[in-house]
């Protein structure tokens, strides 16, 4: 369900950052001279959906999940609010079972999952507000980002695409000062693929990219290219019910936790379908994330995501993240919301 982060979303995602570490090592240019690769974090936060397209859905995104980045801004996302109806704490009642490319049959809807074509284009929007608290400090984030995406490669899952981040900036707020700051990548088209299990870019005109703009592509489409995100298995494995709430098994939680950044784990989680309307699905996840490293603590997500349900893709996701870590021996506490809507052309 790429992009669903977070995402994914978040699961999860979802393109979501609530308490994991980014990782230490530096984003570095590939040997080409005209290209780079980033690790890009443990099958980023979300997004998001279909390899390449977003929205909570599959191929290739994230979705409405929690993890970020435990700087000391305290940044952070999640996927909205919406808890709805019956999002507690509760068992499985249908035994999961092995993952294809649809849901099993007997539930109340069948979702299918498909890598987005060549061709396939989408511009994806977020907002972010996250009000913090570091050490003493009252923090504010206000996030905005909106990128245009085209997939110029696919098979299994989209495996190359071109973007333009038109919008990609952060204002922040601390003690009555604000500051906006632009993202290296604001502005600006790249051609992005998988390679050596390293997300690479360059430039729209095949310039190479600095460390800092490989650093934020690796971080947005690594769990976009190139990959199944693990929130797409976990909503594949079962068949949903209205109303029904599922709690997240040790194999969900396992694919759930390799959508997040490095030093985060999602530790429990339920899943419900809320409504289904022709091919379109709402969900309601809660789950904890547990976060080790540089930042230290457990944080809430929980999050609605609407998805078109064949092929599986994001429409909308919103979120909220509760925070409360401990940041290289500085407490941060607070919360983050997040809204994600995806257009498909």
């Amino acid at each position: 369900m790429r992009r669903m982060k977070r995402h994914l979303m978040i699961m999860i995602a979802l393109g979501l950052a609530a308490s994991g570490c980014k990782k230490d090592e530096k984003a570095k240019d590939g040997d080409k001279p005209a290209s780079g690769s980033a690790s890009g974090s443990e099958k980023a936060s979300g997004s998001d959906t279909a390899s390449g397209s977003g929205s909570a859905s599959a191929s290739g995104t994230g979705m409405a999940s929690a993890s970020g980045s435990g700087e000391a801004s305290g940044t952070g996302s999640g996927t909205d609010v919406g808890t709805g109806s019956g999002t507690g704490m509760g068992t499985d009642t249908v035994a999961p079972v092995a993952v294809g490319n649809s849901s099993p049959e007997g539930g109340d809807v069948m979702l299918q999952w498909k890598p987005d074509p060549v061709g396939h284009k989408y511009d994806k929007s977020e907002i972010e507000h996250a009000e913090l608290v570091f050490g003493d400090t009252p923090v504010t984030l206000d996030r905005t980002k909106l990128r245009h995406v085209e997939v110029v490669e696919s098979g299994d899952f989209v495996t190359k695409v071109k973007v333009q981040f038109e919008t990609h900036h952060e204002v922040q707020t601390a003690e009555g000062n604000s500051k906006t700051k632009p993202n290296a990548v604001e502005g600006k088209s790249y051609v992005v693929w998988r390679e050596a299990d390293k997300i690479a870019a360059t430039h729209d005109d095949g310039s190479a990219v600095s460390p800092e703009e490989l650093e934020e592509i690796g971080e947005t489409f690594d769990d976009e290219v190139g990959v199944r995100p693990g929130i797409v298995d976990m909503l594949l494995r079962h068949p949903w019910k209205t109303g029904e709430v599922t709690k997240l098994d040790a194999t969900d939680l396992a694919d759930m936790t390799r959508d997040l950044k490095e030093g985060a784990s999602v530790t429990e989680g339920t899943v419900t379908l809320q409504s289904v309307d022709g091919k379109t699905a709402v969900f309601a996840l809660v789950m904890t994330v547990a976060a080790s490293g540089e930042a230290v603590g457990t944080n809430t997500a929980n999050a609605t995501f609407i998805l078109e349900t064949d092929p599986m893709r994001p429409m909308v996701i919103e979120g909220e993240v509760g925070l409360d870590v401990t940041v290289k021996g500085t407490k941060m506490t607070g919360k983050t919301k997040q809204s994600e809507k995806y257009t498909y052309r």
